[in-house]
């Protein structure tokens, strides 16, 4: 993204300082925010020394991966179904009680469902994975975590700057994916929506490489004459902390940035 483009509104950075300061006790240096309007190529950041570090990218790949899983063939709009396989995935005590369940792709998608992905992606195989997100030019391209494990915690990196490029990508039908398989995905990640606007976005957290907890929220949101992608960070130690403050950074950023 051009240099040219930065919009640094120091109104905006100020109200977005005062609520992450409330969304929990991380440190400065431990959060980012992009905002990015597609209208307009303004751009938005809270903490720009750390946009550019890669983190795995936990359950916010479940984008690339549902959209690699129908691009494939491994599933399709019309056959996403799985029944949960207790010997295949047993039941962790951390699970929600949403997950040992047959799913589909939505409620995988609304659910965050791991093992749903992790079974989509032994079906989709290593060499599509390598080559699919070569296409994607997503984070650092690196599988070697094994098929069903790179995304999490292990691998795959990506940064905030290359979260907003992707997202940009799938938002302007520039990833060469079909849009029915693109929209398929978006409508199964509404956060809130309008009579005329919409904001949808994929969350994701796991423990990262310096052992403490990462946490995403990424997407976009659509209203009359304008149209933005985000990508928001976190780590701490605590899960609780990073769980709420994502959401809490993400909705002041994109309240600032006139998205919300």
């Amino acid at each position: 993204m051009a240099r040219g483009m930065l919009c640094l509104a120091v109104a905006a950075l100020l109200a977005l300082a005062a609520t992450i300061t409330q969304a929990g006790e991380i440190a400065a240096a431990d959060r980012t925010a992009l905002v990015y309007s597609l209208s307009s190529g303004e751009q938005w950041q809270w903490n720009s020394a750390r946009a550019p570090t890669r983190y795995t990218p936990c359950s916010t790949f479940k984008l690339p991966n549902a959209l690699i899983g129908l691009e494939t063939g491994a599933i399709s709009l019309s056959r996403n179904g799985a029944g949960y396989d207790i010997v295949r995935d047993p039941l962790q005590p951390w699970w929600p009680d949403s997950w040992p369940r047959s799913q589909d792709l939505s409620s995988a998608l609304k659910q965050s469902t791991v093992w749903y992905f992790q079974a989509l992606a032994r079906k989709v195989g290593m060499s599509s994975y390598a080559s699919w997100l070569r296409r994607f030019n997503y984070g650092n391209q690196n599988t070697g975590g094994g098929v069903d494990q790179f995304w999490l915690g292990s691998s795959l990196r990506i940064s905030a700057i290359e979260q907003i490029r992707f997202l940009a990508a799938l938002e302007r039908g520039e990833l060469g994916v079909k849009a029915e398989h693109a929209r398929a995905i978006t409508d199964s990640l509404v956060i809130e929506q309008g009579q005329d606007w919409r904001w949808w976005g994929k969350t994701g957290g796991c423990l990262a490489h310096d052992g403490r907890w990462i946490g995403w929220l990424v997407g976009a949101v659509r209203k009359p004459g304008s149209h933005y992608v985000y990508a928001v960070n976190v780590s701490d130690e605590s899960w609780d902390v990073v769980r709420g403050a994502r959401m809490d950074i993400a909705r002041q950023a994109l309240r600032d940035a006139g998205a919300l």
